[in-house]
């Protein structure tokens, strides 16, 4: 109620001249408020003109918050004044009269004065042993009852460092006693929180209570065999909501009797609406069944009883609300502003304040530096030891003695990381996620044993490992944002885990926390740093690929059916608690049908443009006119919550009658699979043609949405551009040494590859440009790369999958089989023009060139012709090419694990089975009428050669297979079957009418999707 968000579109509205503005343009944004004779918010945008060019495409979009009062002012007005030129100025007069101010807020859940529970109340040894302390603290104590000795629904909000942990292990151990059947998914929204769950539950719960533990993540996706025998299964929103899509076919999802919800304040995040959606789907599921039971995990918060009314919660059983200062350690904030204009210089400035804070609060106990990237952490953390050096003790940080020194100066050697490895001895690290892993752990591992006294850390650390300190100290709240090319704040969420950080319980009686932030912020954290944010919606920005998710799975299938799953979210809570923020004008019943209906027809309307549904009011075809008309009721009821209100049945109730049906088609099935978004698809059915080749194929993937959030950090176009011309050279390389024809120069490359200098910025580029040096063995520019080429590699399997779909889906046989060939060759961490042969030990770009070279018919042009090859005639192939016998050795073992499977592709009918619809079946014999099918058997063989795919795989770890039946002629893809190892027959329909003409020209092509230069082309044989 005290917080106004304003979002400002900014435009640029003139013409850039060079001769008159120069390189770089100033304006000054703020909020005034005129009857009070007051600015709220003020601060200075540069614009250069490069970025004003971009934003007249796509304007910047800025998120002010603002206080508003009660009774609020008339208007705001929301003033940019150009700082070089007068009378360059606009302003925009935000009225707030007629404005919907949120109700109050119910007062926190007080913390009884109880006697601390002893841990002999699990009734239970086993359970018992899984704790190293003998009594739960008096929060813990409070919540025992409805968690342990019931199967209520629960929400604790409480502050980090709290122990909420222990909410979730209570409800846990309730399944394992009362239903050891059934399973726990514990849903973590960040892999780094799922990892520590793993790290800690393994230890103490999965291995003393013999519990199969598995984790499902982006880096981890075990067989499904291994999922459905779990007794925990630790996962991300975006991997249970994609396993819970297919809930039908999935039995594990059907046994789950637990679902924990870790940090469910993060609804209003980017990442939000998945947790909103899978929240959305358990309930809508268990309505009218067995109940799954929802425990969820939040930090304070300002609308506890909206969001456990939402999820389901017994208010007066299983919510409990705690105030910010609810902690085992009591923590003291202090709040310093600190002024400049400019990120960097301020950053400097802010240097001292920290080292003082150190010195002053935590001169000798473990003090963690929290800032916002990870060139900061190197400048910090060298900072801190300079500063200890100009007080004459440059070790001050050195904690434990002579004996800790001498273990640091012994480790420090081993250390990956230089400016780690320089830091470490003076008894600071650094940690982010740009570390190596053994890196990682040795720092966490340092700090912990408090051989080092200070860890300079970004926001990763908050979130997933737990090493509290003495005092934490947050230098700087802002960060920069990639997209909107400016530095932005912080989520107070994000600040608050920090401060969570602060405290031990073991050691502790006091924590500190010391905020450096700008100045002119000062006064916003000092008023809504412990005032808890009301958890809003994210899911309208995403709620298209949701959507389509379930029209695919056939949950939605008529207008009616889409209105009824937005009245299942929170989305449509807050959206009546909150009409303002969302754009609700009217919140008559009326107002909110209409609202409800024109965002669903919105919705319907992109997916139907993307090609995902088809839309059908009375048997034609819809637009989005007669979906807002047909969906729209002639009356909605007040729908409030269940307590005070009419329930949400009453509220759909209202809304029947609509006449849309909706039907799933093959690309909003492919998106919903493969877990890509519709745009993407859209992109793909775009662009996609039959002449489509590699280099394209490469751009189009890299262009897809889901490569959006690659960051691209400050300054980095720069380093982009001196990246793509160490890739240009590299490939000018192997175009020289391998290619048959003209080799390109520098010019031709950038052109089919799409390399513009001018778009060295975009998250796209980036993307493609860690895939290029993946494919030609470009070495990274820094750590920072080497953790994005990780992040887009675990996008780059499924959205793949997905092109390759699309590309059956239209039918063009070569472009299918050139995309999965670019699988093999990010599988085989090389280019098509190689063959493949790199992935064999010791050969280089120079060797294959060598081994290309003989005339006398003993060239090895590609992996399936070195597989095949004479061992003495290879050998000597080999040798001319200039490996060694150990070498050649290594080659030969090699060869002998590459899968090559002996295939026959054969026409059949089968019986019983009804002829395609699409066909007229009057034309076609009783014979014919049987369904056709190809029918392909591999040799069992082969199957025994299996091996793990060269230089780790884009996709799942294992082997399998592409069977393409095409027509070569036509240039048509007739049928896609994949299969893994353990498979010795597939069947692939036909259509009648191909089948009828025969077989002649068809073909079977066999292609592994780990290794390149071992396809095979096998003609299909009349039965």
């Amino acid at each position: 109620r005290t917080v106004l968000q304003i979002d400002v579109m900014l435009t640029p509205s003139f013409k850039w001249t060079d001769s008159i503005h120069g390189p770089t343009q100033s304006w000054w944004l703020w909020v005034e408020d005129g009857e009070q004779e007051k600015i709220y918010h003020s601060e200075r945008l540069n614009i250069s003109k490069k970025r004003a060019w971009e934003l007249k495409k796509d304007p910047l979009h800025l998120i002010l918050r603002v206080p508003v009062f009660d009774p609020p002012s008339s208007q705001y007005i929301v003033r940019l004044e150009g700082e070089y030129f007068m009378g360059a100025s606009t302003s925009y007069v935000l009225s707030l009269e007629g404005m919907f101010l949120p109700q109050d807020y119910p007062p926190h859940t007080a913390l009884l004065d109880l006697n601390p529970l002893p841990v002999t109340a699990l009734d239970n040894l086993g359970f018992e042993s899984i704790y190293k302390f003998s009594h739960f603290n008096a929060l813990q104590s409070q919540i025992f009852w409805p968690l342990y000795h019931t199967d209520e629904n629960v929400l604790v909000g409480a502050p980090t460092g709290s122990g909420k942990t222990v909410a979730a292990e209570l409800a846990m151990l309730r399944v394992f006693r009362e239903t050891p059947d059934l399973a726990v998914v514990y849903v973590g929204p960040l892999k780094a929180l799922v990892r520590e769950r793993m790290k800690d539950w393994r230890q103490r719960i999965a291995e003393p209570l013999n519990k199969r533990l598995v984790e499902v993540t982006g880096e981890s996706t075990p067989d499904s065999s291994i999922i459905q025998r779990a007794d925990i299964i630790c996962t991300t929103p975006e991997k249970w909501d994609g396993m819970t899509r297919m809930w039908r076919k999935r039995s594990y999802v059907r046994r789950v009797a637990l679902l924990i919800l870790d940090e469910v304040h993060l609804l209003g995040s980017e990442r939000g609406p998945v947790l909103e959606v899978i929240v959305s789907r358990a309930r809508r599921l268990n309505f009218g069944a067995k109940q799954v039971r929802l425990v969820a995990l939040s930090t304070a918060l300002a609308n506890a009883h909206e969001l456990g009314d939402w999820l389901g919660v017994n208010l007066d059983v299983g919510l409990f609300n705690f105030r910010p200062s609810v902690r085992p350690v009591p923590c003291e904030a202090h709040i310093t502003g600190v002024p400049g204009e400019h990120y960097c210089p301020r950053m400097a400035a802010m240097n001292r304040p920290c080292y003082q804070s150190i010195l002053r609060y935590s001169p000798s106990k473990p003090v963690l530096v929290f800032v916002s990237s990870r060139r900061q952490t190197r400048l910090t953390a060298l900072e801190m030891i300079r500063s200890a050096a100009a007080d004459g003790n440059a070790r001050r940080f050195v904690s434990g003695g002579a004996e800790a020194d001498e273990e640091l100066q012994n480790l420090a050697p081993f250390v990956k990381d230089q400016v780690l490895q320089e830091t470490i001895t003076f008894g600071v690290g650094i940690h982010h996620a740009g570390l190596a892993d053994d890196d990682r752990v040795l720092v966490e591992r340092l700090f912990k044993e408090n051989k080092i006294q200070v860890l300079v850390s970004t926001s990763t650390l908050a979130w997933g490992v737990n090493l509290p300190a003495h005092l934490v100290v947050i230098k700087g709240t802002e960060f920069f944002d990639g997209k909107t090319k400016k530095y932005v704040d912080m989520e107070i969420t994000d600040v608050l885990q920090m401060i969570g950080r602060a405290g031990r319980p073991q050691f502790d009686d006091r924590a500190y926390a010391v905020l450096l932030v700008h100045e002119p912020k000062k006064t916003f954290y000092k008023k809504f740093l412990y005032e808890p944010f009301p958890v809003e919606s994210s899911l309208p920005k995403q709620i298209e690929d949701h959507m389509n998710a379930e029209i695919a799975s056939g949950t939605i299938r008529s207008g009616q059916d889409a209105i009824d799953y937005v009245t299942w979210t929170y989305f449509f809570r807050r959206l009546i608690r909150n009409p303002s923020y969302y754009g609700l004008e009217e919140v008559s019943s009326s107002g909110i049908s209409k609202y409800c209906s024109d965002l669903v027809g919105t919705v319907l309307q992109r997916l139907e443009e993307s090609g995902c549904i088809k839309l059908v009011i009375d048997g034609d075809a819809a637009n989005v006119g007669d979906v807002n008309r047909a969906t729209r009721g002639p009356r909605v009821v007040d729908p409030l919550a269940s307590k005070g209100g009419r329930t949400r049945e009453e509220v759909t109730a209202s809304l029947r009658g609509a006449l849309v049906d909706i039907e799933a088609q093959k690309l909003g099935k492919i998106s919903a699979f493969y877990y890509v978004s519709h745009r993407s698809v859209r992109l793909f059915k775009k662009r996609l043609h039959a002449e489509l080749d590699y280099a394209g194929l490469l751009t189009l993937l890299s262009d897809s949405v889901e490569f959006e959030e690659v960051p691209v950090r400050h300054n980095e176009d720069k380093l982009n551009e001196e990246f793509a011309s160490k890739i240009i050279s590299s490939m000018e390389r192997f175009e020289r040494m391998l290619s048959t024809g003209e080799p390109q120069n520098e010019k031709g490359i950038r052109q089919q590859f799409s390399l513009e200098v001018s778009k060295m910025d975009s998250s796209h580029m980036k993307a493609k440009l860690l895939l290029l040096s993946r494919l030609f063995g470009v070495r990274l520019p820094s750590h920072d790369y080497e953790t994005d080429l990780k992040s887009v590699m675990d996008q780059t399997g499924r959205v793949l999958q997905a092109l390759i779909d699309v590309c059956v889906e239209l039918g063009w046989l070569g472009t299918t089989l050139r995309a999965v060939e670019l699988g093999q060759m990010l599988s085989s961490r090389t280019w098509i023009t190689s063959g493949g042969l790199i992935a064999a030990p010791h050969i280089s770009v120079k060797n294959v060139s060598a081994l290309r070279a003989p005339a006398d018919g003993t060239a090895v042009r590609f992996l399936g012709e070195l597989v095949h090859a004479n061992e003495s005639t290879l050998r000597a192939t080999l040798g001319r090419a200039g490996l060694s016998s150990v070498e050649c050795n290594a080659v030969l073992s090699f060869r002998s694990t590459v899968p090559v499977l002996d295939v026959q592709a054969r026409l059949v009918r089968v019986a019983n089975t009804e002829a395609d619809d699409d066909e007229p079946r009057e034309t076609f014999s009783a014979d014919e009428l049987k369904k056709p099918v190809v029918e392909i058997r591999f040799d069992s063989k082969a199957l025994k050669s299996r091996d793990r795919p060269p230089n780790g795989q884009c996709g799942r770890n294992d082997t399998g297979w592409f069977f393409v039946l095409g027509d070569k002629g036509q240039d048509e893809v007739l049928g896609v079957s994949r299969a893994g190892g353990l498979h010795r027959t597939i069947q692939m329909d036909l259509p009648l009418g191909v089948a009828r003409c025969g077989v002649s020209g068809l073909s079977v092509w066999v292609l592994s999707t780990s290794y390149l230069g071992i396809d095979q082309e096998v003609a299909v044989m009349q039965n």
